[in-house]
């Protein structure tokens, strides 16, 4: 078996020599490498030919981008298995043999990705190395073939990819819509689960990844070709809402492992994959988003789609042995008719899990105006649906209305970014009533959400 890596590169020669280094070093399998360089001006391709002659250049005159490089590289292997890898990693010990393991065994699998230090969502593992050689002796003790770390997920980040030649034949090349890159592997991710595949994590391998090295970008450059390409994104698979990490409170929160459990208004299916992953046997979901359906229905048990957000189904796809409402109340328009439905579906004793905005955190309207104008604000709510926030003692209130036994509430924090943490620490001052100190009043400021958890009657 013959595997091919398909490196873009755009300038940083050194990090570039880096990355083909560290596969000289821990790629055994026989291999091709092929590098597709984006118009470098730094002496890239000749610092290529001189110093690895072996490998496989293809050479843009001009920045055509990511998705486009790496087309054309895909286009250009022989292997049976493919990797995309992006300049600014540095592969480890066993990677591949780790990465190939979890391909060839996982169910149904289609891409594989390693965990890292500087990646979003369930990739991210906390590392403690402050060297490249630190970073090597802590994954020859990380990495080792290991199932029980495999987890699978809805979307892989893109800088080290894993793909069989049979998924890319039935997927076919990344969408060069998406320009200069950003959003093109969760648009991939998508699509080869749409096409029966599963998307999997390879716990049990570590690959070290600078982070968004490729994209010298100013700041605003950045965030714009972000927002256009997430608006792409969104309009390509008709969603209105990218919920494609896991809650990991939601999950948690939800005692034991009940056998049979239905996720409400539960996204692409990412939080009913967690639930799965600790154990429960069964995950339904339940969602009004035609869009969210076809995906989450390749992953769940089943899906019920429904036209109303307040419209569930009735009884006949219960009983539960528990459930949990993945959007927040805060998504719903009539929150107290939801979860009377909800209860509904549930078995005598079953716990639900249920969170919502909280109003005393300091994106909430009340405090705007003490904050510096475009604050960015934790993710909240959908489109046409009025962003609605509750206080503790509201939130309780409905859930005591209800009839909910055994009520524990929790706290998600969101700290705010360090540029405007002052001006939060100047509202809590401003704030604080009679006896109250300001640092409460600031971790109140900082709490998101609230988390409850109860059992019907």
């Amino acid at each position: 078996m013959r595997i091919s890596i398909v490196i873009p590169t755009w300038n940083q020669w050194a990090v570039t020599e880096r990355c083909l280094q560290a596969l000289a070093r821990h790629t055994p399998q026989p291999h091709e490498v092929i590098v597709v360089d984006n118009g470098s001006t730094d002496g890239t391709p000749q610092m290529l030919r001189s110093r690895f002659p072996a490998v496989r250049l293809v050479q843009n005159p001009v920045n055509v981008g990511f998705p486009r490089a790496a087309n054309q590289g895909l286009r250009a292997a022989s292997g049976d298995l493919l990797v995309l890898l992006n300049n600014d990693t540095v592969v480890t010990p066993r990677w591949l043999t780790c990465l190939i393991r979890c391909l060839e065994e996982a169910p149904q699998a289609g891409l594989v990705g390693p965990v890292s230090n500087a990646v979003s969502g369930v990739q991210q593992v906390s590392v403690a190395y402050a060297s490249l050689a630190d970073m090597e002796a802590f994954a020859t003790r990380f990495n080792g073939p290991d199932p029980s770390r495999w987890r699978q997920t809805v979307r892989l980040a893109g800088f080290c990819l894993l793909l069989s030649r049979r998924l890319y034949g039935s997927v076919g090349p990344l969408d060069e819509a998406f320009g200069l890159g950003n959003y093109e592997d969760d648009d991939y991710c998508l699509r080869a689960i749409a096409a029966g595949y599963r998307v999997w994590v390879a716990g049990d391998v570590f690959v070290h990844h600078d982070g968004s090295a490729s994209f010298r970008l100013d700041g605003d450059r950045y965030r714009r070709l972000l927002a256009r390409n997430r608006a792409l994104f969104l309009r390509k698979h008709g969603l209105r809402r990218y919920r494609w990490n896991p809650d990991p409170h939601l999950a948690a929160w939800l005692p034991g492992s009940p056998r049979r459990v239905v996720d409400v208004g539960c996204g692409l299916g990412a939080t009913g994959l967690e639930l799965m992953r600790r154990g429960v046997a069964e995950v339904w979901g339940v969602t009004w988003d035609p869009a969210e359906a076809r995906i989450a229905g390749r992953l769940l048990h089943r899906v019920v789609l429904v036209p109303e957000r307040t419209g569930l189904p009735p009884g006949e796809i219960g009983p539960f042995a528990g459930a949990v409402i993945s959007g927040g109340l805060d998504e719903f328009p009539d929150p107290v008719a939801l979860l009377a439905r909800v209860l509904d579906l549930l078995e005598p004793g079953a716990p639900l899990v249920v969170q919502v905005l909280n109003e005393g955190h300091y994106s909430s309207p009340r405090f705007r105006s003490y904050l510096p104008a475009g604050l960015p604000a934790p993710e909240e709510g959908v489109e046409g649906v009025p962003v609605r926030r509750l206080r503790l003692d509201e939130f309780l209130g409905t859930l005591l209305r209800l009839g909910l036994e055994g009520i524990e509430v929790g706290t998600v924090h969101a700290p705010p970014p360090a540029a405007v943490e002052p001006a939060v620490r100047s509202v809590a001052a401003q704030v604080a009533g009679p006896g109250e100190h300001p640092e409460q009043v600031y971790a109140d400021l900082c709490t998101w959400r609230f988390v409850a958890r109860g059992r019907k009657p």
